[in-house]
This record gives structure tokens, sequence and C-alpha cells, in this order.
């Protein structure tokens, strides 16, 4: 398990990346997306967006101690 730099596209080991993400995040966040799709089956009948995924996670993260 490591870390690398990305950027924020999302790629790993970006040559001009100043953003960290991880094996251990990464599988978390793995997880976490499972039950995010499953309740939007269940709620929707669909999966979510990007735009929305990207929009919960600005709402989540505004209630945690998040640097911008």
């Amino acid at each position: 398990m490591g870390w690398w730099i990305t950027n924020e596209t999302g790629t790993s080991f970006a040559a001009d990346g100043d953003l960290m993400w991880g094996d251990s995040v990464a599988d978390m966040m793995d997880e976490t997306l499972g039950q995010i799709m499953q309740e939007f089956q269940r709620s929707w009948n669909r999966n979510p967006s990007l735009r929305e995924l990207i929009a919960g996670l600005r709402f989540s993260a505004s209630t945690a101690d998040i640097t911008p």
C-alpha cells in the first residue's frame, strides 16, 4: 500500500500534480461509492452521475474540517 501524486482529474502519478491519494483511501472510496450506487439504484433505479457525486461530496465536506 502506498501514496502517490495525483491531480484534479484523478490521473495517478501525475507529473503536474500537487494532490495526494493512496491505496488505503482509494479502497475506502470504492466501498463508499458502492454503497452510494446501491442507494441510488434502490431510490432512483439508476446510478448517480459524476456531477451528483461531486456535489454530494462538496455538501458533505462542507460540514467537515477540510481545506478548500
